[in-house]
């Protein structure tokens, strides 16, 4: 328990010296604020004018499209953040320090967590304003969200039950529980998804298949 404690603090304090770097340098402060609001407002006014479709918004189908983009941008800058830190020597100092050696990995991906939740945030604000609108609750939004970061490509309806390797984690993306409520067929699929989550987590792989 002590070493599971040693490391998250350790990696707490690699994730806020990453996030402290963003605030330093120019460029990165950009990336994170400025260019969410230059993507939507650039699709929204510039290219969506070109963009008919009957009896439906663009800017409906435009959000999913940046959402998937700045993901996918987004997760090049922890193997950028990463190679930089190399290259200057910051690892090998990590290295001759008594700290935990998962710290520069789960900090680096608990600030770039936090930095891509900030760029979805502003971007969701930013369509709010052009027109863009959530149809379903709240809760299946922020679920949307989640899955759109750790599998920018993924389809919930394809991907239940199976584990999703994502840099220093992995995830096992699961339907909610007060889906058994809508009918028998969504019951035996839980069922079955919650048997694969026992088994990977007792075995470490993917559990049974029915």
């Amino acid at each position: 328990m002590n070493a599971l404690k040693t490391a998250l603090f350790d990696g707490a304090i690699v994730a806020k010296r990453n996030l402290i770097k963003i605030k330093r340098v120019p460029d990165l402060l950009v990336f994170s604020t400025v260019q969410p609001i230059m993507f939507v407002l650039l699709f929204a006014y510039i290219f969506g004018s070109a963009i008919e479709i009957p009896g439906l918004s663009y800017r409906e189908f435009l959000m999913g499209g940046i959402f998937v983009q700045t993901c996918v941008f987004g997760a090049t800058i922890t193997g950028a953040g990463l190679a930089d830190d190399i290259k200057k020597g910051i690892i090998d100092r990590f290295r001759s320090l008594p700290m935990a050696r998962s710290a520069v990995l789960v900090g680096r991906t608990t600030s770039d967590l936090l930095n891509n939740a900030l760029v979805v945030v502003i971007m969701s604000l930013t369509g709010l304003v052009v027109g863009w609108r959530i149809r379903s609750s709240v809760l299946e939004a922020l679920g949307g969200f989640a899955l759109r970061y750790v599998a920018p490509k993924a389809d919930l309806g394809k991907v239940h039950g199976t584990v999703i390797d994502h840099e220093a984690f992995v995830v096992v993306p699961l339907y909610h529980p007060a889906m058994a409520r809508y009918g028998r067929r969504w019951t035996v699929t839980l069922r079955r998804d919650f048997k694969r989550l026992a088994g990977i987590l007792e075995g470490g792989h993917r559990g049974p298949e029915n």
